[in-house]
């Protein structure tokens, strides 16, 4: 299968979050699928795009620590991203490879990270939580959440992903964390303890994986799971003056915010990302 493949360097939250939107609108003109890998300048907080800003982020903390806070186009909770490798991948629904739901796709990528830990020699895992489950454990922290097809190493999420998905293309994104997050998680989120941040969620340090390999190897690892799992063969994205164009245009859509938006704006933003297309 013919895979587009971007390995970024890092930007800034609201160059991220606009790339993976047009990609988005541009993977149906390619015909396959787009993987996307970077980072983030600047340590950032991703929201989810139903997440209410002042009942879940301490605003001010943010503020103090410097850290910008976006909304993505996808849902979920809180991520805070810095030191963390974030993929996207978006492919044009057809034929019979994501299957016909959400679900279906969460479970369709889910091998690729079975795949890449397991070679690594860990135990991974994908648990799919119920509604119930998850309505149980709600939290303002993505990796303190269950959701679809968790990646977990001995119980504990690894893989915090979200996904969009429109009728002719879907785009799912998520992050790996470097690091423990749990400290500066529950300073930049209402209602958030470190203790219960620390027993839900892992990240690469602690599992020893830079004992093992440097932070290029880990995502060449990625890459090669990718590849097996797919049978992908990787293409270069044609990409040129218009596409930056295209980019710094939706830029708007995704800048740092200081508060939630009066609800009927809210919504006016959400159908204009739904139904923004990219043409060539």
């Amino acid at each position: 299968m013919k895979w587009y493949l971007i390995e970024d360097p890092p930007g800034d939250g609201a160059y991220n979050m606009a790339v993976d939107h047009y990609l988005m609108g541009r993977t149906g003109d390619l015909g396959g699928p787009i993987l996307r890998l970077y980072g983030w300048i600047q340590p950032t907080l991703s929201i989810g795009r139903n997440q209410r800003l002042e009942s879940s982020v301490n605003i001010d903390a943010c503020g103090e620590a410097g850290v910008p806070i976006i909304r993505r186009m996808t849902g979920g909770q809180a991520v805070l991203h810095g030191t963390d490798l974030t993929y996207a991948v978006t492919a044009p629904l057809q034929g019979a490879v994501w299957g016909t739901s959400i679900m279906s796709t969460y479970k369709v990528l889910s091998r690729v990270f079975l795949r890449l830990f397991g070679n690594l020699d860990f135990a991974p895992t994908a648990q799919a939580f119920s509604g119930r489950d998850r309505l149980a454990k709600a939290s303002p922290v993505c990796f303190a959440t269950p959701s679809a097809q968790e990646i977990l190493i001995d119980g504990k999420k690894l893989v915090g992903s979200a996904q969009r998905r429109r009728h002719d293309a879907f785009i799912q994104h998520g992050s790996i964390p470097f690091s423990p997050q749990g400290g500066m998680l529950a300073k930049l989120l209402k209602g958030a303890r470190r203790e219960t941040i620390d027993g839900a969620m892992t990240d690469l340090e602690s599992m020893g994986v830079w004992k093992r390999m440097s932070k290029a190897e880990f995502q060449a690892e990625l890459i090669a799971a990718f590849e097996a799992e797919f049978q992908a063969e990787w293409v270069p994205l044609p990409w040129g003056d218009h596409d930056e164009q295209s980019v710094r245009a939706l830029r708007t859509n995704y800048a740092p915010l200081r508060g939630d938006p009066p609800v009927e704006e809210a919504r006016a933003a959400t159908r204009k990302v739904t139904n923004h297309r990219i043409r060539k």
